[in-house]
């Protein structure tokens, strides 16, 4: 069996599960490559032949679980694409003041960036106390987003203004502690529906492009019923077609910059 066949049957079985699909009909080649060799890797380990290697992952769960974890996406950064950054914490200084608590979820936050760069916003805008809640599939993303711990050259991504939250330590970059105590991550799989609550802001950037029409259309509802009244819900620019496909409220930041804003 080549590489393209079997990373396509690989494919097949991780779609039936987690509802991860690459675009109809291409599956770029960094991840064939990728799942072919995650995936004969485990399968050795275990003493399967090659020939057995797809039917071994579609009887064991907990494989094709592992499979998916080693070929997941994952690529964050801080402030990814800051325009809209900019745009959203100009938003919410526009707004008056909850009067309470503020909550905001990362979903789909992979190592953390994501999340921190939400919570530097809320800090920055200075609208009163705030909780931010981290949630992805995978255990090892969000053990290094938990550590608050990143490379020195994920420095060049915060802009100037957001850098007292974070510090140098030991040739690394540490998430201030003061912010820390305002964000907390867990291990949730969205298409179960993100952890109940009300939330004023919701960040889901460059997730539902990986699931199928289905499953993304799915998360996006569940996430859209998740947030409070006059609530934001910011996904990526290529996301908000789907939003506009279930006739969410779009609205309009800035130039080029939408987001869906509950009633």
């Amino acid at each position: 069996m080549s590489e393209r066949e079997l990373s396509a049957q690989l494919l097949e079985l991780i779609e039936r599960r987690f509802g991860i699909a690459a675009a109809p009909g291409r599956t770029p080649g960094w991840l064939a490559s990728r799942l072919e060799r995650a995936a004969r890797e485990l399968a050795s380990d275990a003493g399967v032949a090659p020939r057995d290697v797809v039917g071994y992952f579609g009887a064991h769960a907990a494989e094709l679980e592992r499979l998916a974890e080693l070929v997941r996406v994952g690529e964050t950064r801080f402030f990814r694409d800051p325009e809209q950054w900019e745009a959203l914490a100009t938003a919410l200084r526009q707004r008056p003041a909850p009067g309470g608590k503020l909550f905001g979820l990362s979903a789909g936050c992979s190592t953390g960036e994501e999340a921190w760069t939400l919570a530097m916003v809320l800090a920055n805008v200075e609208l009163g106390p705030f909780r931010v809640v981290g949630v992805d599939r995978s255990s090892l993303a969000l053990d290094q987003a938990r550590s608050g711990r990143y490379e020195l050259e994920c420095q060049a991504h915060v802009p100037a203004a957001y850098a007292r939250h974070l510090r140098l330590e030991a040739e690394s970059l540490q998430v201030s502690q003061a912010l820390r105590a305002c964000v907390s991550f867990a291990q949730r799989d969205l298409l179960s529906g993100p952890p109940p609550g009300n939330y004023n802001l919701i960040v889901c950037k460059n997730l539902l492009i990986y699931l199928n029409q289905d499953a993304a259309l799915r998360v996006l509802k569940a996430l859209f019923a998740a947030l409070a009244p006059k609530g934001f819900l910011l996904v990526a620019r290529a996301e908000l077609p789907k939003a506009k496909a279930l006739e969410l409220p779009v609205v309009s930041l800035a130039p080029g910059v939408s987001l869906v804003q509950a009633p």
